[in-house]
Order: structure tokens, then C-alpha cells, then sequence
């Protein structure tokens, strides 16, 4: 197993979030429960077990249904207790690349700062106040720097508001008019600073300077990735018939920095934006640039067993394309059988196995098909070549044209060229 902390850091960055909260305690004082949340599908348990053997301690998992109703579970890591000192020094070692998560884990810190030190902040240490007047402040602020999370600025899926808002639990802490302005005032400095770090970190990601380890993209893959090969028969797409394997991260909209900066590390992709879901996309398609960039990024590196099981269907699928074996009926068979099941046991898919295959099967009768856009174009220009350098005729050249299509169907021609999935280990 080679599983690495940049790839708990990408996991932590997909699959994750800082869940802050604040605690009622004797005397109008205020508690804080830092928290990191990480939540997997059941099917990949497997990731947050390593997770906790690398915490080094054994880390309450829950089992729960999310809102699209999947078997997940949850595995909640206090930061304040050892496995969470050993979670915060991995996230001092291999900072995230988040956006939002940066931010997170700024104000997380603060809060572990105001509970370990007395309910005191660091900023209010040297001031020239009574104690008590020390400690209200500080309250004050973090009661306010907890509504400034990336849950809460940006509304995330799937993230809970809270139920009392910063007014509830200022007026819980009965401050005075001085104590809850300088509190306020100290809460806007530190964001102040959290936010320039972050705009500055933003600028970052979306130079062409980026550069981000490859085990944190394969952790960030285990939770928002997605490998899959698209199939369609439709007269919109070049010569009728259209396969084409992807890989693609997903992510909000206030950190599509982070997906820039995945673009300008890999030197491929493209970003889209889903209005309608409210989601950012970075996906890399096609049969060579699959090859040449997602294959070798995952192959190697840990992965979950479900995971890894999609990850061997696609580079079959993808071998199969590079051969040109699909473009037969037969290939096609062979293809579908691979990929089909990919993701969700096909629930994914627009089309049934059996209409994709009737379709096939209507598709690859036709006597004046296009077998393969890509095949017809390229023997177009060596005829228009030809014409032009030995003045053939063109009438000549269609009924060579046929010949030449006829045997490719026959032999099912194989590119005899070395395969960029030959040197993959499973």
C-alpha cells in the first residue's frame, strides 16, 4: 500500500470539511469544538480505515444515508485530541489546496488557540486589560469568526447551517457595549488576514505557476473523480458513431482555483461550468490523452478497491480504442461489456445495455457506413494527395476507397504500434 498524506490532504480537500462548533459552558463562558468530517461512500469504507490507522488510534465511524439516499460513512476527527494532533501537524506538513479549506483551517486553529489557552486569543495576550475583559473579547470574536467559514460564505451542498446565529451567541456571553466592538474588531482583523492570504493564494492557482503533487490529485480523484467512457450512436457526431473515454474532478464554483491549478499541473483539461447543479468541471477526454495523462497519474497509487476496479475497466476500454478494436460490431460488444458497468452498475447511463446494443447492431449493417471518422479523413487527404501529385481520377479513387474499406472490415485492422498501457501494474 502506498498511501500517502498529500492523499489524505486531497481526500480531506473533496470528501471533507472543518465542522466548528460552539459549546455552552458555566457562567456564560464559550466552548469550541473543532472538528474535521470525512465522509466516504460505504462501497469505499476502505479509505477512512486507512485514515485512522495512520491517525494512530481508533476514530469513531458513523454509518448514516446522505441526502441523494447512499449508504455512507462518516468519520469525525476532533482536533483537539491526539488522532487530531496528528491529522493538524499532516495538514502543517502538506498545506491544502483549497481555497475554502485554507480558510477553514486558519479559523480552526484560532478556535484550538482560544482552548488551549484559557479562552484567551493570542491577539488579546499583551493588552492592557483585566482578565475577564480579556476573555469576553476573545469570545466575541470567535463566536463571530465561526460564521465565516466557507460553509457559510459560500453555502456548500450538503453543508447545515447553523441553528443560532453570531447575535444568539453574543447576547449568550452578556459582553459590553466595549467588549463586543473590540471583539468584533478583533474577529474583522483576523479574517482580514485570512482573506488576503487566500486572495493571494487564488492568484497562485491561477497562474501558470502552479504546481500540485500528484498524490494529492489521486486523493482528490478518490472523492471527486470519475472515470467513464461515453457510447452514442446519433447523426450529430462524425460518421454516426461516437466513443470517447473521460476522467473528470468536480468541485464548487468558489474554488475552481484549485481545479485551475490541477489544469496547469497535468498541462491538460478543460473547465466547465453546470449552471444548473452549481458545479465546476475539470475533464480530460479522449483515447491518447487518456492514456498519456490519466493513466500513469493513477496507476501505482493507492486506491480503493472499488476504485481500482473502475480505474482496470477503463484502461481495458482505453486499450481496446487505441487498437481500433471498437470499430467493429464485435469490438463494440467487448466494449460494452467492459464499461457499461463502470459507475453505479450503469445507473449513470441514458441508455439500456440491450437498446445501445440494438443500435450497434443497426449502425454497423449499413452497407456506406463511415467505419471511423478519423480512418475516412485520413484517406481522403492521401486521395486528394494522389489526385494532385499523379493526376489519377477521382472515380478511380472512390472505388479504391471501397476496396480499401471492405478489407479493414474483414481483418479488423490493429494498430501495431506499442501501447501506452503496456508498462501499467495491477
Amino acid at each position: 500500500m502506498n498511501f500517502k498524506d498529500y492523499q489524505i490532504v486531497g481526500i480531506v480537500d473533496s470528501d471533507g470539511g472543518f465542522s466548528l462548533r460552539l459549546l455552552t459552558r458555566m457562567n456564560n463562558k464559550l466552548g469550541v469544538s473543532p472538528c474535521v468530517q470525512i465522509v466516504q461512500k460505504t462501497e469505499n469504507e476502505q479509505v477512512l480505515l486507512y485514515i485512522q490507522k495512520r491517525l494512530g488510534s481508533k476514530v469513531k465511524m458513523l454509518h448514516q444515508i446522505d441526502d441523494e439516499g447512499h449508504a455512507c460513512s462518516v468519520l469525525n476527527v476532533f482536533l483537539t485530541t491526539p488522532p487530531g494532533k496528528v491529522l493538524l501537524d499532516i495538514l502543517h506538513r502538506c498545506p491544502s489546496f483549497c481555497p475554502g479549506k485554507r480558510r477553514d483551517y486558519q479559523i480552526a486553529l484560532k478556535l484550538i488557540d482560544y482552548s488551549l489557552n484559557n479562552y484567551w486569543l493570542s491577539e488579546v495576550k499583551n493588552k492592557p486589560w483585566a482578565g475577564d475583559v480579556k476573555e469576553k473579547v476573545s469570545a466575541v470574536a470567535v463566536a463571530t469568526l465561526v460564521y465565516y467559514t466557507s460553509h457559510e460564505l459560500y453555502g456548500a451542498i450538503g453543508s447545515r447551517k447553523k441553528s443560532k446565529s453570531a447575535a444568539d451567541w453574543v447576547n449568550y456571553l452578556k459582553p459590553t457595549l466595549v467588549e463586543k466592538q473590540q471583539g468584533i474588531a478583533l474577529a474583522e482583523k483576523i479574517l482580514e488576514k485570512i482573506q488576503q492570504e487566500e486572495n493571494a493564494f487564488k492568484e497562485y492557482c491561477m497562474s501558470k505557476k502552479a504546481n500540485i503533487p500528484k498524490s494529492y490529485i489521486v486523493g482528490f480523484h478518490i472523492g471527486d473523480g470519475c472515470l467513464g467512457v461515453s457510447l452514442s450512436f446519433n447523426n450529430k457526431s462524425r460518421g454516426g458513431y461516437y466513443v470517447c473515454p473521460y476522467w473528470y474532478l468536480t468541485e464548487s464554483p468558489s474554488n475552481v482555483a484549485l481545479l485551475e491549478a490541477i489544469k496547469t499541473t497535468l498541462k491538460h483539461g478543460r473547465i466547465t461550468h453546470d449552471k444548473k447543479g452549481g458545479k465546476v468541471f475539470l475533464r480530460i477526454e479522449g483515447f491518447v490523452t487518456c492514456a498519456a495523462v490519466v493513466a500513469p497519474l493513477l496507476d501505482g497509487a493507492y486506491l480503493p478497491d472499488f476504485r481500482m476496479l473502475q480505474f482496470r475497466k477503463f484502461t481495458q476500454a482505453c486499450l481496446l480504442g487505441e487498437q481500433g478494436i471498437h470499430r467493429s460490431f464485435f469490438g463494440f460488444q467487448r466494449l460494452l461489456e467492459i464499461c457499461y458497468n463502470m459507475s453505479r452498475d450503469g445507473a449513470l447511463r441514458r441508455s439500456t445495455k440491450e437498446e445501445l446494443l440494438a443500435q450497434a447492431e443497426a449502425y454497423f449493417s449499413k452497407p456506406n457506413r463511415l467505419i471511423y471518422a478519423n480512418t475516412v479523413s485520413r484517406y481522403r487527404k492521401l486521395r486528394n494527395d494522389r489526385i494532385a501529385s499523379i493526376g489519377v481520377s477521382k472515380k478511380s479513387l472512390e472505388e479504391q476507397q471501397k476496396t480499401w474499406i471492405r478489407k479493414f472490415e474483414k481483418k479488423q485492422i490493429v494498430s501495431k504500434k506499442n501501447s501506452l498501457f503496456q508498462n501499467l501494474h495491477f
